[in-house]
């Protein structure tokens, strides 16, 4: 199965990115103690596209034959096209703790999931092929139907993927950890990152920063 992997919103500098929410740690009246209100937005800029190659294929037999001449009410469709899986974190559990004395910081994070629905790369989509009975043709609602399923088995498809996952997590954990360390270094301060694994998102191990 064709796949590649494209990461979300990475296109832009990565540097520059984390640099903009490191700024916000930069005001002189909270020098001492860093802002880390930007963890959510690098967490959600973390996410990674993944793009499975997917089929199409709705089949209904036949009704019967008409005067010898033909099968009636045989459906049959098919075409392909990539659908597109958003990986990463759920962004209400990200959280990260004040340094400790050591310079220590924990961010505590939840495992990766597929965020919202497949998409379809438009651009990728194939004629439809039918090939119907006399006097048969697909409706609308059949299409859209056969559509749904497919969709349906790529979700299945993609929420057993462990390869793309484990990159997600390793992109997640990258940028999280460089944004940590940018913000020290701000501050003149060295931080180590410490990670913890978010339990309950009503719950969380460590200090939200909102």
């Amino acid at each position: 199965m064709a796949m590649r992997l494209i990461d979300r919103g990475i296109c832009l500098a990565l540097s520059g990115t984390v640099a903009l929410f490191t700024l916000s740690g930069c005001t002189a009246e909270a020098e001492a103690e860093p802002d880390f209100s930007g963890i959510k937005d690098v967490a959600e800029l973390a996410s990674l596209e993944c793009y499975y190659h997917n089929v199409v294929k709705y089949h209904k037999d036949a009704d019967g034959f008409l005067f010898g001449l033909g099968n009636i009410g045989e459906k049959n469709m098919w075409f392909e096209y990539d659908g597109i899986v958003r990986m990463g974190l759920d962004i209400s559990k990200v959280s990260i703790s004040q340094p400790d004395n050591n310079g220590v910081v924990t961010i505590t994070i939840p495992e990766v999931e597929i965020l919202g629905h497949p998409d379809i790369d438009t651009a990728s989509m194939t004629d439809p092929i039918e090939a119907n009975g006399l006097f048969t043709s697909l409706s609308a609602s059949e299409k859209s139907d056969a559509l749904a399923e497919a969709q349906k088995n790529l979700l299945e498809q993609a929420s057993t993927d462990d390869r793309s996952k484990a990159q997600a997590m390793e992109r997640a954990r990258s940028l999280l950890e460089q944004y940590a360390k940018n913000i020290g270094e701000a501050l003149g301060q060295t931080y180590t990152v410490k990670w913890a694994q978010a339990e309950n998102a009503a719950q969380p191990t460590e200090q939200v920063v909102e």
